[in-house]
Formats: C-alpha cells, sequence, structure tokens
C-alpha cells in the first residue's frame, strides 16, 4: 500500500537542525480514496472522523453526515467504538459513505495523522 510522500513542517534555515527535518505526510484525495478501497482499518477511521465532525441535523457548515447518512453513520460509528469491527456489506456501505466524505476526511487527515498511518 502507497502512503503519501513527507514534507517538512519546517523549511526555515534560521532555525535548528531537528526541526526542519520533522516529517508530516501530505493526504490528497486521491491518495486516501485509495487507502480506504484496500484497509478495513483506514474506512473505520474514516466513518469515526465523520462521525466526530458530525455538530447535528440543523446545522449547515458542510462538516459531518448530511440528513439521509446520519443515522446509518452513527450506527456504524457506534459499533466501531465497541471494539467491533466492520465487515461483508457494512464494510462495504461503509467504504462507499467514506468515499462520498472524501473531502472531510481529505482535512481531517492533514490536521492530524491518522491512525491508521501510526
Amino acid at each position: 500500500m502507497s502512503y503519501p510522500m513527507a514534507v517538512a513542517i519546517d523549511n526555515n534555515p534560521y532555525r535548528a537542525p531537528e526541526l526542519a527535518t520533522r516529517l508530516r505526510p501530505i493526504w490528497t484525495q486521491d491518495t486516501l480514496r485509495r487507502i480506504l478501497m484496500q484497509d478495513r482499518k483506514a474506512v473505520e477511521w474514516a466513518i469515526v472522523q465523520l462521525d466526530r465532525r458530525d455538530v447535528g441535523p440543523h446545522v449547515r457548515d458542510g462538516r459531518g453526515w448530511n440528513r439521509a447518512d446520519r443515522k446509518y453513520g452513527a450506527y456504524l460509528t457506534a459499533w466501531i467504538v465497541q471494539g467491533k469491527t466492520l465487515s461483508g456489506s457494512h464494510l462495504a456501505r461503509a467504504e462507499k459513505l467514506a468515499i462520498k466524505y472524501i473531502r472531510q476526511l481529505t482535512e481531517s487527515a492533514n490536521l492530524r495523522t491518522p491512525s491508521f498511518y501510526k
């Protein structure tokens, strides 16, 4: 599986050398889409991230689930948080949901390194 290239966080030549060499990955929608199609843990991470971003059904902020996906997304999140894994048709549907919300997931991944990458 291919993960994103890492880039230096700080390219300032006046800072200490150890700070300039710290690396973090830059995630793109294409990279995340490929990983989601291959890795169950990435799909589970995506579902939990989307649920964490969700602030409620009455707020239109472009974050979290839309009205049609909210109930099933909350069900999947509860399942994952209990320590259970997705499989079969639930995994397939969760993968489709994750790809549907790929823009939000890319934002989340670039804010903090995803748990499936560690």
